[in-house]
């Protein structure tokens, strides 16, 4: 199932840069994790944020997830959630792929 990651973001990524001319603005977050892993999240601008997925980028890879609830994100095989200033983001099997990840500080 992991060989097929990169191939399904392949395809989400092609996807989004057709929309990317006239789609709503995404403003990126970046992260740091525990084991001084990063990543980036890009959200979208308040007032679509219910129905426009947000681009989380790992290992060189963008995945576009959908809000469930609150700050709970889903795609085909990945979860992003976060909780007060701390985030998580698993496979939809439960793997912990990077945990504590806290905002970094906008300069």
């Amino acid at each position: 199932m992991m060989a097929l990651l990169p191939a399904l973001a392949m395809a989400d990524a092609s996807v989004a840069s057709d929309a990317a001319a006239s789609g709503p603005v995404l403003l990126a977050k970046h992260y740091q994790c525990a084991g001084k892993r990063t990543l980036v999240v890009e959200y979208p601008e308040d007032g679509v944020s219910d129905v426009v997925p947000i681009r989380v980028h790992w290992k060189g890879v963008g995945y576009r997830l959908a809000r469930v609830t609150g700050d709970r994100y889903v795609s085909q095989q990945l979860v992003w959630w976060r909780k007060g200033d701390e985030a998580t983001l698993t496979t939809r099997g439960g793997r912990v792929l990077v945990r504590e990840c806290r905002a970094e500080a906008a300069e």
